[in-house]
């Protein structure tokens, strides 16, 4: 009896240890966008988009760990399946959109996600404290801020709140990320 739980504690850590640890970006369970439009010269040049059938594949299929909050400011609402952008078409620069909107359309939320880390001290943003470590920079409805090698932007439209109540909610959220 003694065996069967280690062997079976070792098989689960094993297999635990599988999904954190790849480093590749998985497209197996990812749904190709195909653009009629385009020829296969431009195809070179854009990068290629792939939707994911739910929010755990997409989550899966990334060569990073993305930590999305688990409390939104808009009620009844949570993310859709994510879009991946593979922006150079080898899997090492990704830029992932996770998006929840209200029922009524009013107001949503972007998470976008990109695997490198950005310079986000832009010009007509102003730099925000999110926790001890780690600053953002808001403007323009959004708060970015890098973690790790990976920057993220978080964008909440609502035209009821204020400047400042935006800002705030979107602290929460970046709160929740780190």
């Amino acid at each position: 009896m003694k065996k069967i739980m280690i062997s079976s504690l070792l098989i689960f850590s094993l297999v635990g240890c599988q999904s954190n640890t790849s480093s590749e970006f998985d497209t197996s369970k990812l749904v190709k966008i195909e653009m009629s439009d385009v020829t296969e010269e431009q195809q070179k040049n854009i990068p290629i988009t792939y939707e994911a059938n739910s929010l755990e594949d997409g989550l899966k299929a990334l060569p990073f760990e993305v930590k999305l909050p688990n409390s939104l400011p808009i009620k009844d609402t949570e993310f859709q399946p994510p879009v991946i952008n593979d922006m150079k078409h080898g899997g090492e620069e990704l830029m992932t959109e996770f998006q929840a909107a209200s029922q009524d359309g009013k107001e949503s939320i972007l998470i976008s996600v990109f695997n490198k880390e950005v310079n986000l001290n832009d010009e007509g943003t102003r730099e925000v404290d999110i926790n001890n470590e780690i600053k953002g920079y808001y403007g323009n409805n959004s708060l970015s801020f890098n973690k790790g090698n990976v920057s993220y932007t978080i964008s909440f439209l609502n035209k009821e709140l204020t400047e400042e109540e935006r800002l705030i909610e979107l602290t929460k959220i970046a709160e929740q990320m780190i």
